[in-house]
C-alpha cells in the first residue's frame, strides 16, 4: 500500500464507436461502465467539443478510476486521511494516461482527429474534496486542491490563518511527479511567485471573512507584501476578477473589493467613492495621516509604484500612490519645516517626560525597561517640539483635506531628528493637552501610551491640577500607579546617575583601562556631581571636557551615537565591549552596510547586468539555460559580508566594489572578474519587452500547430492562454534578456527546455509539419468552440434537458419552465399526496456539535463544488421554488407568497425583497409559534448540507421544539427524479445523533 492506490478500469467498458457523432459527455460516461456515484463525480467535468469526423469510427483509451473514490466522502475522518495519503502516493508515480482519455479517429485520414477528456481519476483528484487541510482551529477538513494552500519545506512563516495542507501528508506533495501534478490540480503554493495573484486575493478574502485576528496582522501583511513583489515582476500581472485586496484602515486590517474601486472619482472629502492609497513607506507623514483619516491604505515597500500602476490601469481615478499626492501642510502661509519650527514641548509640559517614563517603567507589557531604554525614551520625548499656528491648510493631491474632528487641530509631524506637534494658537490648557499627549505617543511609536496619557490628562484637568507642575501624588493617581512607583522612576531618570554610569562605563574602560574605570564605579557615586568630581582626575585622557563628556552621555540615544560624538573608532570600541566583564553586546552596523550596498547596486545595476549578460552570452547562443537567471539578474542575492557587521564603521565605495566583484565571480563560477565590455546588446528593457510581445502573439498559435500535427501538448502550452507559462519558463532559463527572439528561436528554446514534442521539427512553418491553413483553422475552430461551450455551460443550468442562462440573475425564463413542469405533472415529488411527516436520518456515531464557522450554502449535497456562484444561486432558487409549491400543497389554508421570506422571493413575486439573515426561508403561520423551514437544494442525491451562522442561531433557538425544520430538495434539476424530504433540526432532540459533522465546520452529513 505504500505505493498508493492502483487505478482500475471496468472490464466491460466500451472503447469503440462506429460513428464519432455518437460521442457526447453522457455517452462517454455510460460507456465507461462505472457506478452512479462515479458518474456523478465525473460527468460535470467531461467537456467534449465534438469530433471532426462524425461518420468515422473512434477508438478511446481507458477511463481509469480510483478504487473507493465513489464512497470516500462518506467515510470517517481517519479513513479519509488514509485515503488521501494513498492518492498522494499515487500522484507521484501514476502515468499521464491515467488522467486523460484520448479518442482517436480510426479512419484512413492522413491527419487523425484526437480528442481528450478527463478520466474519472483526473476529475476526482482535481474537483472533489479529498485533500485534508487545517486552519486556525486545527480541525481537519477535506477540500478540492484549488481550495487549499501547500506550504513547501523551508517556508519561513506558515499561515496559521489559512487552509493549508495537513502537515501529516504535506511531504508527499514533494515526491516524484507530485510536484507537477500540483499545478495541474490548481493547488496553489504559499509564497510561490506563480500563485501571487491568488495569494493576494486569498488574503483579501480572509480579511473579509474575519479570519485575520490582531495577532495575524504582521504575518498577513508580510505575506501580502511578498505576494505583491512577486506579482508585479510577472510578465502579465493581473488579479483574479472580483478579487479583494488586503489593506489597512487606522489600526485594523480591511478588505477592499476591486469592484469598490470602479466608482466615480471622489470629491475633496472622499465621500463619493472608495479611494485606495498605496504607499512605499509605512511611517511617512502621508501614510500616517491617511491612517488618521481611516482611509484604505496599502503599504508595499519597494514595489508600491508598480502596484499602483497595475491597479490604476483599471481604476485610474480611485487608486493613488502617496508619492504622487503632493501632500502638503502649510501653517500661517509657511510650509512646515520641522527643523526650523517650534520650541521644546517639555518647556510647556515638564511633567510629560516623567509620565511617559512611568508608563514604560511600570505599565508597559513585557520586561521592565532598562535604564538605557528609559534614557533613550526620555531623550526622544525631550526632542519633541511644539509649534502653534493660527491657520493651516492641508492638501492631498491638490485638494483640501479635512482631518477627523477627534484630532482637534493637533497634528503630529514625524521627523527623524525634529519630531513636531502642530497645535492651534492660544493659551495652554488641559483640553488641548489631552490631544497633544496622544500626538506625542504617535511620534514616539508607542500608540498604546496614547489612551493612558489622554485619560491621565483628563483626570488631572478634573482635579484642576497645575498644567506645568502637577503634584507627584496627583500624577500617580492619574496614571493609576503608586507614588512610590513614580518616585522610583523619577530617580531612575532624574540625574539618571544609573543611566550615565551605564552609558559611560564602556568608554571609560576603553579610554582608561578596566582597573581605573572600575575604581570610578566602586563604590557607585551617589549622583552625577560626585561622579564628575572623581572623573576630573582623568580629564586629560578624555577626548572632551568632563562636563561635556557627562552631558553627551546623558543626551545620547545609544552607545553608537555617543561613540561618534566622542570620535572613538568603531571596531576598537567593539573589541572593548567584547572583553568587558560581563561582556556587552557589540554595536552592529549590519543594517547600514546593507543599505549602502543596496544603494551601490541600484546606482550601477545597468552596468552590472550588462556584464552578467556578456558573461553568459555564449550559453544563451547555445540555448543552454542559465540557472536562476531572474534571481541572478535581480542582484538581491548580494548581501553585505557578516565580517563587516562589527568591524567596519562605514562601507566606502572601494570596499563595496571589491565585495560585489567577488560575489559576481563566485556566483557565475568564474575565477576572474566578469568582463567589463563585450558585444553591443539591446537594452534589457527593450529586448525583454520585444520578446514578451513575440511570445504573446505566438504561444497560442504554437499550441494550435502542435495539436494540428497530432502531438500531445507539452505542459507549457496546455493552458487556455499559454503565453504566460511560456514566458515564465523562458524567463527562468534566461532566454529573454539577450537578443530579440524570432518565432523559430522561441520554439528552439522550448525544445531545449523539453517543452516541444519529441520528433516534431523545431519550426513554426506549418509546411514543415505537412500542415495546411485548413488544418490549423480546424484546430482553432475546435478551441474556440470548446471555449464557447465551456463558457456557456458555466453560465447556465439544465432543467429537464433545457438549458437556461442564469449568469445575469434574471430567472424569468427559468421560472416559466418550472411552472410548465408543475402544470404538466412532470415533478411528482411536489404533487404526491401524503401526510406531512419527518424523514429521520439513520443514527450516526461521531461528533454532532458544530464547532467552527463557515458561510452557509443555498444548496445541499456534496457534488456542487465545480459550479459557479450563479449556478449555485440558481439551484438554490429552484429548490426554494419547489419547496414553496410543496408547502402550498400541504398548508393550503395558511401558505401564500408572504410566507416566502428569503431573498429568492423577489425573483418569483413582486413586492419587497426577503431577508437572507433570518436563518430560514419560509415562515408558515402568523401566530406566536410559526413553523420555520430552511431549504437546501442539490442537483444530486444529497446526504450533506451546510448551515450559515444565522441558520445556526435560528436552529439553536428552536432546539427545544420541532418548529425549525430542514427541507432537502434532491435532484432539483431533474423534475421526474426531484424529491423533497423534511429533516429534523440537527440541534433538536429529534435530530440529535442523526447527523455527522464534517471537518469541524458547520457542515453535516446524513444517511437515509
Amino acid at each position: 500500500m505504500a505505493d498508493g492506490l492502483v487505478p482500475v478500469r471496468s472490464s466491460d467498458a466500451l472503447s469503440w464507436v462506429e460513428q464519432g457523432r455518437e460521442l457526447s459527455p453522457r455517452h462517454l460516461v455510460r460507456m465507461a461502465k462505472v457506478s452512479a456515484e462515479v458518474q456523478e463525480q465525473w460527468e460535470p467535468y467531461v467537456h467534449w467539443p465534438g469530433v471532426y469526423y462524425p461518420r468515422t469510427p473512434y477508438r478511446g483509451t481507458p477511463a481509469w478510476r480510483l478504487p473507493g473514490q465513489d464512497v470516500v466522502g462518506r467515510l470517517g475522518r481517519e479513513a479519509r486521511l488514509a485515503y488521501a495519503r494513498l492518492v498522494l502516493h499515487g500522484l507521484a508515480s501514476w502515468e499521464d494516461a491515467r488522467f486523460a482519455s484520448v479518442w482517436t479517429s480510426a479512419g484512413s485520414h492522413s491527419s487523425p482527429d484526437r480528442e481528450r477528456a478527463p478520466t474519472p481519476l483526473g476529475a476526482f483528484v482535481r474537483e472533489q474534496p479529498w485533500l485534508p487541510v487545517r486552519g486556525r482551529d486545527r480541525a481537519v477538513r477535506f477540500v478540492r486542491p484549488a481550495d487549499a494552500w501547500h506550504c513547501p519545506p523551508g517556508l519561513e512563516e506558515e499561515p496559521s490563518y489559512a487552509p493549508t495542507v495537513d502537515h501529516r501528508v504535506r511531504h508527499l506533495l514533494e515526491r516524484g511527479k507530485a510536484g507537477d501534478r500540483r499545478r495541474e490540480m490548481q493547488l496553489p503554493t504559499w509564497d510561490d511567485p506563480r500563485d501571487s495573484a491568488r495569494l493576494i486575493a486569498a488574503l483579501g478574502r480572509l480579511a473579509a471573512e474575519g479570519a485575520l485576528g490582531a495577532e495575524d496582522r504582521p504575518a498577513a501583511q508580510r505575506a501580502n507584501e511578498r505576494a505583491w513583489k512577486h506579482l508585479v515582476r510577472r510578465p502579465h500581472p493581473a488579479l483574479p476578477k472580483g478579487a479583494r485586496l488586503l489593506a489597512e484602515s487606522g489600526d485594523r486590517l480591511i478588505s477592499v473589493p476591486l469592484s469598490a474601486l470602479d466608482g466615480r472619482e471622489s470629491d475633496g472629502d472622499g465621500d463619493a467613492g472608495t479611494v485606495l492609497y498605496i504607499s512605499g513607506e509605512r511611517d511617512s507623514l502621508t501614510a500616517l495621516l491617511i491612517r488618521e483619516m481611516a482611509r484604505p491604505l496599502l503599504t508595499l515597500p519597494g514595489v508600491s509604484a508598480k502596484a499602483a500602476e497595475l491597479l490604476a490601469a483599471e481604476h485610474p481615478t480611485t487608486v493613488r500612490h502617496t508619492d504622487d499626492l503632493m501632500f502638503t501642510v502649510t501653517v500661517d502661509g509657511t510650509r512646515v519645516n520641522p527643523g526650523a519650527m517650534g520650541e521644546p514641548l517639555v518647556q510647556q509640559l515638564p511633567w510629560l517626560t516623567l509620565a511617559v517614563s512611568v508608563l514604560s517603567d511600570h505599565l508597559a507589557r513585557g520586561p521592565r525597561a532598562s535604564e538605557a531604554e528609559l534614557s533613550e525614551l526620555t531623550s526622544l520625548v525631550r526632542s519633541v517640539r511644539l509649534h502653534r499656528y493660527r491657520s493651516w491648510d492641508i492638501e492631498l493631491d491638490g485638494r483640501p483635506v479635512t482631518l477627523p474632528g477627534r484630532l482637534g487641530g493637533v497634528l503630529p509631524i514625524p521627523d527623524p531628528k525634529h519630531p513636531l506637534v502642530l497645535a492651534p494658537a492660544g493659551e495652554p490648557a488641559w483640553p488641548e493637552t489631552t490631544r497633544i499627549v496622544v500626538a506625542v505617543a504617535e511620534l514616539l511609536g508607542r500608540r498604546e501610551f496614547g489612551d493612558r496619557l489622554r485619560l491621565a490628562a483628563h483626570q488631572l484637568a478634573s482635579r484642576h491640577a497645575d498644567l506645568r507642575d502637577p503634584g507627584q501624588e496627583e500624577l500617580a493617581d492619574a496614571l493609576e500607579v503608586t507614588v512610590h512607583q513614580v518616585e522610583e522612576t523619577r530617580l531612575r531618570i532624574d540625574g539618571a546617575i544609573g543611566v550615565v554610569l551605564e552609558r559611560c562605563r564602556p568608554f571609560l574602560v576603553h579610554l582608561l583601562g578596566t582597573e581605573t574605570a572600575n575604581s570610578l564605579f566602586l563604590p557607585p557615586p551617589g549622583d552625577t556631581r560626585e561622579f564628575q568630581t572623581h572623573l576630573e582626575e582623568y580629564a586629560a585622557e578624555l577626548p572632551v571636557l568632563v562636563s561635556e563628556f557627562i552631558a553627551r552621555a546623558r543626551a545620547a540615544r545609544g552607545t553608537d551615537e555617543l561613540r561618534r560624538d566622542l570620535g572613538i573608532g568603531f571596531a576598537e570600541l567593539n573589541d572593548t565591549l567584547r572583553t568587558m566583564s560581563p561582556p556587552l553586546e557589540p554595536v552592529s552596523h549590519a543594517d547600514e552596510h546593507e543599505e549602502a550596498l543596496r544603494t551601490y547596486l541600484d546606482l550601477r545595476k545597468k552596468e552590472l547586468v550588462n556584464r552578467l549578460r556578456w558573461a553568459v552570452l555564449e550559453d544563451f547562443d547555445a540555448r543552454r539555460p542559465v540557472p536562476d537567471w531572474p534571481s541572478v539578474r535581480a542582484l538581491d542575492w548580494i548581501t553585505a559580508p557578516e565580517a563587516w557587521e562589527y568591524t567596519m564603521d562605514t562601507a566606502d565605495t572601494g570596499s563595496l566594489e571589491a565585495h560585489v566583484e567577488e560575489q559576481l565571480a563566485l556566483r557565475m563560477g568564474r575565477p576572474v572578474p566578469l568582463p567589463r565590455s563585450g558585444e553591443r546588446l539591446p537594452a534589457p528593457d527593450q529586448v525583454r519587452g520585444a520578446n514578451l510581445r513575440t511570445i504573446t502573439g505566438l504561444a497560442a498559435e504554437l499550441a494550435v500547430l502542435v495539436r494540428a500535427a497530432g502531438h500531445p501538448l507539452p505542459a507549457a502550452l496546455t493552458a487556455a492562454e499559454p503565453a504566460e507559462e511560456v514566458t515564465t519558463r523562458l524567463e527562468a532559463a534566461g532566454a529573454l534578456d539577450f537578443r530579440h527572439l524570432s518565432p523559430t528561436d522561441v520554439v528552439g528554446w522550448l525544445a531545449a527546455l523539453g517543452q516541444w514534442p519529441d520528433g516534431m521539427a523545431v519550426a513554426t512553418d506549418p509546411e514543415r509539419h505537412g500542415l495546411s491553413g485548413a488544418d490549423l483553422d480546424r484546430v482553432r475552430n475546435a478551441a474556440e468552440h470548446e471555449r464557447r461551450e465551456r463558457e456557456r455551460k458555466r453560465r447556465s443550468i439544465s432543467v429537464g434537458g433545457r438549458d437556461f442562462d442564469v449568469h445575469s440573475g434574471d430567472f424569468t425564463a427559468l421560472t416559466r419552465e418550472l411552472d410548465r413542469v408543475l402544470q404538466s405533472g412532470s415533478a411528482p415529488g411536489i404533487t404526491a399526496a401524503g401526510p406531512l411527516r419527518f424523514t429521520d436520518p439513520r443514527p450516526q456515531t461521531g461528533r454532532t456539535q458544530a464547532t467552527g464557522r463557515t458561510r452557509g450554502w443555498r444548496y445541499g449535497g456534496g457534488t456542487e463544488s465545480g459550479l459557479t456562484t450563479a449556478q449555485r444561486e440558481a439551484i438554490g432558487y429552484v429548490g426554494e421554488w419547489y419547496a414553496y409549491q410543496w408547502l402550498c400543497a400541504r398548508y393550503p389554508d395558511h401558505m401564500d407568497e408572504t410566507c416566502w421570506v428569503s431573498g429568492n422571493r423577489r425573483k418569483a413575486f413582486p413586492g419587497p425583497s426577503g431577508d437572507d439573515g433570518l436563518g430560514f426561508d419560509f415562515r408558515v403561520g402568523s401566530g406566536s409559534q410559526p413553523y420555520l423551514y430552511e431549504v437546501k437544494a442539490t442537483g444530486g442525491e444529497g446526504g450533506r448540507f451546510e448551515l450559515g451562522e444565522s441558520e445556526v442561531r435560528a436552529a439553536r433557538q428552536h432546539a427545544g421544539n420541532d418548529r425549525w425544520r430542514l427541507l432537502v430538495v434532491t435532484h432539483a434539476l431533474t423534475p421526474h427524479k426531484m424529491a423533497i424530504q423534511m429533516l429534523p433540526n440537527p440541534y433538536g432532540k429529534r435530530g440529535r445523533g442523526r447527523y455527522r459533522e464534517e471537518g469541524g465546520a458547520l457542515r453535516f452529513s446524513y444517511l437515509l
